[in-house]
């Protein structure tokens, strides 16, 4: 589920860097504008990591509790001993 939130924010931003990245290689001229393309898009992914990287410290507790459901862990893992 994780994952496909994931890809969601991506945004298609892939796609899209592999469509002009193909472009530009055809074309050695350009190659000054293929690097500005994969800087602009590396900034936009730090982005999106450190929002998601946040969102994630900050939600784990609730995600302890509700979606992984630690107790049952804690349980599950106590029972092997």
């Amino acid at each position: 589920m994780l994952q496909a939130m994931l890809q969601v924010l991506d945004l298609g931003l892939s796609p899209t860097m592999n469509r002009e990245m193909a472009r530009y290689s055809v074309q050695p001229e350009k190659a000054d504008e293929a690097r500005d393309l994969v800087r602009t898009l590396e900034v936009g992914y730090w982005l999106i990591g450190i929002v998601v990287g946040v969102v994630l410290v900050a939600a784990s507790p609730w995600v302890a509790t509700h979606w992984l459901k630690a107790s049952a862990i804690r349980s599950a893992a106590s029972d092997r001993l």
